[in-house]
């Protein structure tokens, strides 16, 4: 079994921390910055200020989200679909924290049964844009992405950068979506779910 030479590993550490730089030096609010986005089609208007700790918001007929009340929010990672056949575990159950800082920023951390039947922690964020983000009714659904450093593969970190899909209800209960690759063609694909609550699950 032949195994991968190091530098190859240390390059996609290197490309990965560069396509982190540049996706925070485009997306990153600038303190004190205004912006006008249309979201969730014709007569929604977002307005926000993000100095780190506000987002106000101008609305019309409730047609974009509104903000997030409860912070925090309790993850279950449950399960996961593999593209290839190998007999990969699928039962994935974990638990999680994700901190909440606005409407594009998380925190996440916790611990689950990954797909080697290991036990795997990791810790990151979630960025989800604002003029990404549309409502239905009382469902909110944020397309995003997710960075990550998770441990319990092959006994080495892994740094994962990796699209996810949001969808909240009353900020309530949700569900996450991740989509995972190994290569840049997306042959060896898995898609993961988690569930989420918070607090006002029980208001």
């Amino acid at each position: 079994m032949n195994e991968e030479p190091p530098h190859k590993t240390t390059q996609g550490w290197v490309l990965a921390l560069i396509l982190v730089l540049l996706y925070a030096l485009i997306f990153w609010p600038k303190p004190g910055q205004a912006a006008d986005t249309m979201v969730g089609g014709a007569g929604a208007r977002l307005s926000f200020i993000d100095s780190g700790e506000r987002v106000d918001y101008l609305q019309r007929e409730g047609s974009i989200p509104s903000p997030t009340t409860n912070k925090w929010w309790l993850v279950i990672p449950a399960t996961s679909w593999h593209e290839v056949p190998k007999p990969y575990n699928e039962d994935n159950w974990g638990i999680g924290l994700e901190y909440k800082f606005n409407l594009q920023w998380a925190a996440i951390g916790g611990a689950y049964e990954n797909s080697l039947s290991e036990t795997s922690v990791y810790i990151g964020g979630i960025h989800t844009p604002a003029f990404l983000q549309f409502q239905l009714k009382q469902l909110t659904i944020k397309p995003g992405t997710m960075l990550s450093v998770v441990s319990g593969y092959s006994d080495k970190l892994a740094l994962i950068i990796a699209p996810t899909l949001q969808m909240e209800i009353e900020d309530k209960v949700g569900i996450d979506l991740l989509v995972g690759c190994k290569n840049l063609r997306c042959k060896k694909g898995v898609i993961g779910l988690s569930f989420k609550f918070t607090k006002g699950v029980l208001e």
